[in-house]
């Protein structure tokens, strides 16, 4: 019973919009949250730009409807857009995540939080 309290608290959409959007990026001047890179981005809409924001609209939705298959999708949409994100950097900037251990555990934290996700939906039997 207690592993489900646990799992559940884990897999709360509220935990896996905090996790997205505080996921830390080296800038040239400071570090920024994602969620502050999708905010300055919005005017040039790139990729990374619309799937963060609607990866972020459909976790919402999915806290309104408790509809866990929206949670994964939005989930899959998040990380596409991180994927979109580091892709499109410069290399310098690539080493600089590497290198920071803040955005190293940042990322971690996401990483670990996505895959209670998806265990809780195909393994769970709170799911």
């Amino acid at each position: 019973m207690r592993k489900d309290k646990l799992l559940n608290i884990f897999t709360h959409p509220l935990l896996q919009l905090f996790s997205f959007s505080a996921l830390i990026f080296p800038g040239q001047i400071f570090d920024l949250p994602y969620l502050l890179v999708l905010r300055w981005t919005i005017g040039d809409p790139a990729f990374f730009t619309i799937s963060g924001i609607l990866g972020l609209l459909l976790t919402f939705l999915s806290i309104l409807t408790y509809r866990k298959i929206l949670q994964l999708i939005a989930l899959l949409i998040m990380w596409l857009s991180l994927i979109a994100f580091v892709w499109q950097l410069t290399p310098t900037i690539k080493l600089a995540i590497l290198e920071n251990p803040v955005s190293l555990l940042t990322c971690f934290q996401f990483l670990l939080i996505s895959l209670l996700i998806v265990y809780r939906k195909y393994y769970g039997r709170t799911a």
